[in-house]
């Protein structure tokens, strides 16, 4: 295993499973998630580890993870929407992108990416959660 490796707090395996790669796109090696293409020069790999009990998943500190992603972001946040994943924000600002998503476990997500190509079919400003900063 490389050693990009970090815990991902998760209440049901099985959903966790689910989610992380059917919705998320992520591949399952054993019990790591791997971040998809398109994440940055190297992989990231979640450990998912199941906590039980609300306690652990529900304290005062959320788990954020920050990911930068080389893609098309306007791409990666429309295919969120049409997965309905919890986004919490997607803001344009002055050197780039930024997406904030959560997890059905509360972990959060944010999805930073550079400057996009001029020519764009997608207005994000349509999104209810779009933020001009």
């Amino acid at each position: 295993m490389e050693n990009n490796c970090i815990l991902l707090p998760v209440s049901d395996l099985e959903k966790a499973d689910y989610y992380y790669e059917k919705i998320l796109g992520f591949k399952i090696l054993e019990d790591y998630y791997k971040t998809p293409e398109g994440f940055g020069d190297s992989p990231l790999f979640l450990l998912a580890q199941n906590f039980k009990g609300e306690n652990v998943l529900q304290n005062d500190r959320p788990k954020l993870f920050r990911l930068h992603y080389t893609g098309d972001i306007l791409q990666l946040c429309k295919l969120y929407t049409e997965k309905n994943v919890d986004i919490l924000t997607f803001s344009e600002y002055p050197g780039g992108y930024y997406m904030l998503i959560q997890d059905p476990f509360n972990n959060k997500f944010e999805i930073l990416a550079d400057f996009l190509k001029k020519e764009q079919t997608i207005d994000p400003s349509k999104w209810s959660f779009f933020n001009r900063i």
